[in-house]
């Protein structure tokens, strides 16, 4: 399961905690061939898991957190098979890798505690406080060379020894780093367009640093030549597609540079157009799929979805939409507040046509009847496989009622968006599922599985299409864990 967590789900934290629970495991074990059985198979996953010098500092933090390690020795219980393999571990890191090591990425107790809540239909609500110490490893007390201390590696040759010698004494050079080179060029008296072309011309920046700096790039002016090498970079679909850019990453960029007065502003933002589409290919969850994407355009929809970015919520529904509905034929998009209105999308220039649909706020109304799109199905007989509904938090239910989307649990009376949702799956297609993404939702809880096939997705996240394609294949997910080869 750790390493399924790890290499198909993308995920950082929890299969840390997965070694350590484990490792608790292998260490209550009785029978003494079954403790060693269990600690050669945590040898295995942790030397396939780790792969990052950060990872070794989250092993210490996770074992000193779920232990209740408080006290002045920390971690001086950690299991024998735990130091061997760590200190086994640290001859793969180069020192690039160590220097580059950010010692504050790590476990905190907000990672923690949103690694474990998801709650499914038939199961309590998960918890809200896990019992968990208040002082964790959030303070970041545990660094690379304090984990030399405590696992002592053997240094293969002599190469290896005065890395580690390096690493216990801080000599190490400075990584690369975009605002650091910066701030030193300014200090120098050394102009933007010149240290701009150097990183570009000696490919220094990564994809995504250099579709992110744009702005900066274009403002500093930089020569035809560098802009051009800049171009044919983010051009690249084939590295695009192998980074598995996420498409809000391009929009976001789309967006620093759309008002921007400046000569070359258009062919920037001509060839994100132009490689946003690439993005959509590794995500294959709407393949197939006949789909409703309905969204929310009230006012209290224009905010942004972090500090700093020009994305809004108003802009995902949409955006999303438009994505789909440029690869999937069988879609229907619209927008909803007193009314249900279907769109007519654009399949070409998406991000440059998103902020035409700024237009529309207000022409369905402000409030959030979300139900009227299914009382439309209902009508019009629509047979959809799913519908997704994107709002930043409530819904209204046509009586003047605010209805919580984290309220349609059935538990108390049923609210009008389930009577009809309920109608729709009895009438029309009783395998329809509905997504609900509420943007700016309260909930603690990540994900929410009701009755019905309803999904509740909580706050927002760039990573919103790896929940769909989680959502899609969890009930493979533990005939895939079982059969994966350590």
């Amino acid at each position: 399961m750790a390493v399924y967590a790890s290499e198909k789900m993308y995920l950082n934290i929890m299969p840390l905690i997965l070694i350590e629970l484990l490792n608790q495991k292998s260490y209550k074990e009785v029978n003494i061939f079954a403790r060693k059985k269990g600690y050669k198979k945590l040898s295995i996953v942790m030397e396939r898991i780790i792969t990052k010098p950060e990872q070794i500092l989250s092993i210490l933090r996770i074992y000193q957190t779920l232990n209740e390690r408080l006290a002045y020795k920390k971690l001086n219980r950690l299991s024998n098979q735990i130091k061997k393999t760590l200190a086994k571990i640290f001859d793969k890191f180069t020192e690039k890798e160590f220097a580059q090591c950010n010692e504050k990425d790590g476990l905190t107790m907000n990672h923690l505690k949103g690694s474990l809540l998801v709650s499914t239909p038939g199961q309590a609500p998960a918890p809200k406080n896990l019992g968990l110490p208040r002082r964790i490893a959030s303070e970041y007390s545990i660094l690379i060379k304090d984990a030399i201390s405590l696992l002592h590696p053997k240094p293969k040759d002599i190469q290896r020894a005065q890395l580690y010698k390096k690493i216990l004494q801080g000599d190490f050079e400075k990584p690369f780093s975009l605002a650091t080179t910066l701030a030193d060029a300014s200090k120098k008296g050394i102009l933007l367009k010149d240290i701009w072309e150097e990183l570009i011309n000696s490919d220094r920046l990564d994809y995504v640093s250099l579709l992110l700096n744009f702005k900066n790039v274009l403002e500093a002016d930089i020569s035809k030549d560098s802009l051009k090498i800049a171009l044919d970079k983010i051009s690249d679909e084939k590295q695009a597609k192998i980074l598995k850019v996420s498409p809000f990453t391009f929009l976001e960029a789309f967006l620093n540079i759309y008002n921007l007065k400046s000569f070359n502003a258009s062919k920037v933002r001509k060839t994100i157009e132009q490689v946003v589409n690439v993005s959509m290919d590794n995500i294959t969850f709407f393949n197939d799929k006949k789909s409703v994407i309905a969204s929310d355009v009230s006012g209290s929809m224009y905010y942004p979805v972090y500090k700093n970015s020009k994305i809004e919520f108003f802009d995902i529904g949409l955006f999303v939409s438009m994505l789909i509905n440029a690869r999937v034929p069988d879609t229907i998009a619209g927008v909803f507040g007193d009314v249900w209105k279907i769109l007519e999308l654009p399949e070409e220039s998406i991000p440059g046509n998103l902020k035409m649909f700024r237009r529309i706020t207000g022409s369905v109304g402000y409030s959030v009847n979300a139900f009227k799109v299914f009382e439309w199905a209902l009508n019009e007989k629509i047979n959809a496989d799913m519908f997704l509904f994107f709002t930043d938090r409530e819904i209204w239910d046509g009586y003047g009622q605010s209805s919580d989307f984290w309220n349609l649990s059935g538990i108390q009376n049923e609210n009008v968006m389930e009577k009809a949702w309920n109608k729709y799956k009895s009438q029309i297609n009783p395998h329809a599922r509905l997504f609900l993404f509420a943007f700016a939702g309260q909930s603690n809880v990540p994900l929410k599985i009701l009755k019905n096939e309803i999904y509740l997705i909580n706050r927002w996240s760039d990573r919103i299409f790896d929940v769909l394609e989680w959502i899609e294949n969890r009930e493979n997910a533990l005939e895939k864990i079982n059969n994966m080869v350590l």
